[in-house]
């Protein structure tokens, strides 16, 4: 009742990945880059970052900002003027009155000694930051896409593996019903050939759901549409990583973008603006504008205006600006750190993988050996039993030990890719993000 209920999910699976799109690494690679939500919204940080250096820019320029009051006053009192002089001045009734005053003004910073520079300096780092986020995050959509792509290559070649497997032990269960009806093997032998047959229906019927999840991860990874899945044009034995020709492994790694990030981060930390906190600072400043008065011509404009300049010059801060400065010099050892754990770490972690691809390699040709060597022991067993030399058990132990070897050769194919990928990430190599 199982295998049955496998074949049926198979048989509807399979539908769905005959509407599949076929689709070469590089290509996957570039769409997955054009249409990855999370690299957009990085890219749209960068726009967002050259306004905040225009932003810091802007501090170089000359500030304007008008000005204006108006009054309207209903009633004023009398205005009686008491002067000591023989003739009395009689008081003067103003009524009603306006009053208004405009004016422009404008401030220049002069001199900051270096303050506005490093407002600048920083937007630029920030900007920086952000381009090396975007890198970073680049190379973890390609990490993931290649994973993805491998592992439906795997799944892919393992659904043709196990209906290769599959046919071949229809075709021997059809040769043990005719050796039945001749009388030459027993019911025994018939039923152990349908029953292995059972097993790869079974584990045929596995091996495509694990290709549908495996096609879905590809196709949500590219950023397609899931009804229409995508799935692998090359083959296990056609997928090559790239490999450094020129670049030493020492310069790679010096420009990892968690490395970069933390020299970024040195360059942002020596930037601090603490440093000038106690430094002057000259600003010219103007104004000019029109207005009236009360007395003596209540209705006439007068013009006014003042220039000048202003110094500024805090003398103590509290002591703020020195713990600050020792604060930022700590920053920068903490970063330095960083720096040589990561390049440590690094060197490890390529040298322990450059082992383990040995180990894979090693094993990959030993496997190729003993899967020539099962081949021809099926075709020898194919032969004996057709003849009546071997037992089915013998002839159905080979067919399961060829079918586990080649299962194995897919298996020792992707670790082998796998572990390149690793190096290939560990080293930050992916010249695929500029191609």
């Amino acid at each position: 009742m199982k295998g049955i209920a496998y074949a049926i999910l198979a048989l509807l699976l399979s539908a769905d990945i005959a509407k599949a799109e076929s689709i070469s690494l590089s290509a996957a690679i570039h769409r997955a880059l054009a249409h990855n939500r999370s690299l957009t919204a990085l890219s749209n940080r960068l726009r967002e970052s050259d306004q905040k250096i225009e932003q810091a820019r802007a501090s170089y320029r000359p500030q304007f900002k008008l000005g204006g009051s108006y009054t309207y006053l209903s009633r004023l009192s009398e205005i009686k003027l008491n002067l000591p002089l023989p003739i009395s001045m009689p008081s003067i009734k103003t009524g009603t009155h306006n009053v208004l005053d405009a004016n422009i003004s404008g401030t220049y910073l002069l001199l900051d000694w270096g303050k506005r520079a490093k407002a600048v300096a920083q937007a630029k780092i920030g900007r920086k930051l952000t381009e090396i986020n975007l890198t970073s995050a680049s190379e973890e959509v390609i990490y993931q896409l290649i994973r993805a792509y491998a592992n439906a290559t795997l799944q892919t070649e393992n659904v043709n593996l196990q209906q290769k497997y599959l046919e071949i032990s229809r075709k021997h269960l059809d040769d043990a019903r005719t050796e039945f009806a001749n009388g030459l093997v027993s019911e025994f032998d018939v039923l152990k050939s349908e029953l292995q047959s059972k097993v790869y229906e079974e584990q045929l019927a596995m091996a495509r759901v694990d290709q549908q999840e495996a096609l879905l991860s590809l196709t949500e990874i590219c950023g397609g549409d899931t009804l229409i899945l995508l799935e692998p044009a090359d083959s296990l034995s056609q997928l090559t990583i790239d490999w450094p020709s020129t670049v030493s492994f020492d310069e790679l790694l010096a420009q990892k973008p968690q490395v970069r990030a933390l020299r970024t981060q040195q360059s942002l930390s020596q930037l601090s603006a603490a440093a000038e906190r106690l430094r002057p600072t000259v600003t010219a400043v103007s104004s000019a504008g029109w207005k009236n008065s009360y007395l003596p011509e209540p209705n006439k404009l007068q013009l006014n205006y003042v220039g000048g300049l202003s110094l500024t010059f805090p003398v103590f801060d509290g002591g703020y600006s020195k713990h600050r400065q020792r604060e930022e010099r700590e920053k920068q050892k903490n970063y330095q750190l960083d720096i040589d754990r990561i390049l440590s770490e690094s060197r490890r972690r390529v040298a322990i993988l450059y082992q383990e691809m040995r180990k894979i390699d090693a094993k990959r040709r030993i496997t190729q050996d003993k899967l020539a060597l099962a081949r021809k022991a099926l075709e020898i067993a194919s032969v004996s039993y057709g003849a009546g030399l071997i037992t089915n058990g013998d002839y159905l132990d080979s067919e399961l030990e060829i079918q586990s070897i080649e299962t194995q050769s897919l298996q020792d194919q992707y670790s082998m890719i796998m572990n390149q990928l690793e190096l290939k990430k560990e080293l930050s190599y992916f010249p695929e993000i500029t191609n």
